[in-house]
């Protein structure tokens, strides 16, 4: 029995000593558990196992060109050499080395140089992550932050940058006086705008804390950084500059090319045989008034000189028509401006002799010694006179808004002063001494080109030259007092209600010398310059671009919300005709046409960014496809090689000036082609590295 019960014993402890191994591996398992998830395993004891990081205080510099970050290590006692963080701005990124890291518990002050990759000097939205790095080589877990551009400007030193610690962009970086196409990356990568780690870069593009590698090689790249002017310019190594194009023509729709009535209101119709040059031409029949929808601003205070065409033809059975034809002048606030606006009578100044009320029809004004000064020579009844009520003796009240309804008879002397009869109430309130003038209605618009002209039956042009601003009163040849915009407008028919009146109109044109720019513009869209297209007539004129290669890839980013149910070219080449863009037929679809129309589905029109990439590799059995947002969104198996050359347009047909209704409505920016087909990972690559989100 004893030896039974020595053997349980025995038994029982090494079963306990079982248990406890157990439980020592799974605790260890566990802990083994947690290091991989916040840091980096050691062998200098428990107390050091985990390594933490912490991004204390960020200090932005009022420029946007420097950053101080104060890092403390909260925990651990590992031999880490460095920490590594990477900075993207949006519009460039960087890696940085930061040596020597913070010791145990301890805490360290480091400032980075971001002028080189912070173009516009922003202080918002910089992306900040950092890790350690370990003796071994792998980095631990990383800590990030994002500025919101309310961080302290003066940093814990009290300047900018300190002489010591300073950590500048120097290692894998290219200077001005370096061929930045010669530093790749592994795998042949070039880094953006060569402002990136070399090192960082991967063969796949791998993220490395928010830093991609740019695909290099590429033909052409038009960021539309410009902010002015009308070049676009490329950034070599292709040096194929674009222009933007401008007809010089104020008036939208004009031509009626777009084979509608649009920026028009009160035409019946677009159609073929109204059309004095072109495809399309305007009608109207019967007695209508006719204007651009359309504000067009105006400069009536320079040497400006605007010159107003338009071609008319009587097409009606019963006989030629009558035409008004010139402006609807409006103020800077865009409110219409009448003739009585500003059409004053000569040496009518005076005072209210008593105040006015907005019902009042009977007007006491002070006699300045002849009640005759408000008679309109031959108009006994007041004809259309009206009081202007606090009026400025340099006229620069005009256009004057605070005018009375219609005079109904002459003035009347009362003695001391004069009595004024309304056809209605005043309509203001103005109290006595108010200084006042007499106004007077004329012709209701600036009938410039054609007044009551009996329109020929074959085509004849109408036309007008305005230059300057009227100081007073009203005229033809000069803007009224105080235009900012204007409308073009016509009188077609006028008074031909019944019978068949038909008037064709085509070719109206508002061009000014010095000449206007009247195509795409550069604007300011977030972060982003882009280039905007009206949809109306901009385009840039890319002719000079050639290529044979026959396999391309398209990257650019786009913004509409343009899904009409017409052509919307992105990019045309008249060389074997090769076309990106919206095509025709099943509406707001996306694709290319080489010879026959390939759709890859619904283009993107919701009005927000997106990155649209054209993979068309002749070297694939002919394969075509499509990226949007750095995703496969379609594939072709048809493409036929093409040729890039002749006339070349990007947002319209290669023809630009005649693209008709091709041309794209929307905004364009960072248009990059390549002479070979990217790779997904290289997709990836330049969405990432231009600032795309999805997956990155």
């Amino acid at each position: 029995m004893k030896n039974k019960k020595a053997v349980s014993g025995i038994v029982t402890t090494v079963l306990l000593i079982l248990i406890s191994l157990v439980s020592l591996a799974i605790v260890w398992n566990i802990v083994g558990g947690i290091i991989k998830t916040t840091g980096e395993k050691t062998d200098v004891g428990v107390s050091s196992m985990f390594t933490g990081m912490e991004i204390q205080n960020v200090y932005v510099s009022n420029n946007g060109t420097n950053l101080s970050l104060t890092i403390t290590r909260t925990q651990g006692e590992a031999n880490i050499p460095s920490l590594t963080c990477a900075v993207s701005t949006g519009e460039g990124s960087g890696s940085f080395k930061l040596e020597p890291a913070p010791g145990p518990l301890a805490t360290r002050i480091y400032y980075l140089d971001i002028s080189m990759i912070n173009p516009s000097k922003k202080r918002e939205g910089i992306r900040i992550a950092c890790a350690p790095v370990f003796s071994n080589g792998k980095p631990g877990t990383k800590e990030e932050h994002t500025t919101s551009g309310s961080e302290p400007t003066t940093p814990p030193s009290g300047s900018w940058p300190p002489s010591s610690d300073f950590v500048p962009l120097t290692t894998g970086v290219c200077t001005p006086s370096e061929n930045c196409v010669t530093l790749s990356c592994t795998g042949g990568k070039t880094t953006q705008n060569c402002t990136t780690y070399k090192e960082d870069c991967k063969s796949t593009s791998t993220l490395v804390y928010g830093i991609y590698c740019l695909p290099e090689s590429y033909v052409s790249w038009w960021k539309f950084d410009e902010t002015d002017g009308i070049t676009a310019q490329d950034t070599d190594p292709g040096a194929n500059p674009g222009t933007l194009y401008s007809n010089g023509n104020l008036v939208r729709n004009g031509n009626a090319e777009k084979g509608t009535t649009y920026n028009w209101l009160n035409f019946n119709s677009v159609a073929t045989a109204y059309a004095h040059s072109g495809s399309y031409g305007f009608n109207r029949t019967n007695s209508s008034m006719v204007y651009s929808s359309e504000l067009i601003p105006i400069d009536a205070t320079t040497a400006t000189t605007y010159n107003l065409t338009g071609w008319f033809k009587s097409f009606g059975t019963a006989g030629l028509s009558k035409l008004y034809f010139g402006f609807a002048p409006y103020n800077k606030d865009k409110k219409p401006i009448s003739n009585h606006n500003v059409n004053n009578v000569p040496n009518t100044e005076t005072t209210l002799y008593a105040a006015v009320n907005p019902t009042d029809t009977v007007v006491k004004i002070v006699d300045n010694g002849n009640c005759g000064r408000w008679t309109i020579p031959g108009c006994p009844t007041g004809c259309h006179g009206r009081i202007a009520f606090d009026v400025k003796d340099n006229f620069s009240d005009l256009p004057n808004y605070n005018v009375s309804a219609t005079i109904n008879s002459l003035a009347v002397d009362m003695g001391a002063w004069c009595e004024v009869t309304l056809t209605a109430g005043a309509g203001v309130s103005y109290p006595t001494g108010t200084k006042i003038r007499e106004h007077q209605s004329g012709g209701s618009y600036m009938y410039s080109a054609a007044v009551y002209e009996a329109v020929p039956a074959s085509w004849k042009s109408y036309n007008a030259t305005i230059q300057g601003e009227f100081v007073y009163g009203s005229s033809y040849e000069k803007w009224w007092r105080g235009t900012k915009y204007a409308k073009i407008l016509m009188l077609a028919n006028h008074d031909q209600y019944t019978g068949n009146y038909v008037l064709g109109v085509d070719d109206i044109s508002l061009t000014t010398n010095p000449p206007t720019h009247t195509g795409a513009t550069w604007a300011t869209d977030g972060s982003k310059n882009v280039l905007k297209f009206d949809g109306d007539d901009d385009y840039v004129n890319l002719t000079g671009l050639t290529s044979t290669a026959k396999t391309y890839t398209f990257s650019l980013w786009v913004k509409s919300s343009s899904a009409d149910d017409t052509y919307k070219y992105l990019f045309d080449s008249e060389t074997g005709r090769l076309t990106l863009g919206w095509f025709t037929g099943t509406s707001g679809k996306i694709g290319f046409y080489d010879g026959a129309w390939h759709s890859f589905g619904d283009a993107p029109n919701d009005g927000g960014w997106h990155h649209i990439v054209y993979v068309l590799d002749a070297g694939g059995a002919g394969v075509s496809k499509m990226y949007i947002d750095n995703s496969k969104f379609g594939s072709d198996s048809n493409y036929t090689s093409k040729d890039i050359g002749g006339l070349v347009a990007l947002s319209s047909n290669y023809g630009g000036g005649s693209g008709g209704s091709t041309y794209f409505n929307g905004s364009i920016d960072n248009v990059m082609i390549y002479n070979y087909a990217l790779t997904p990972d290289e997709i990836k690559g330049v969405y990432c590295s231009q600032g795309g989100t999805t997956g990155c």
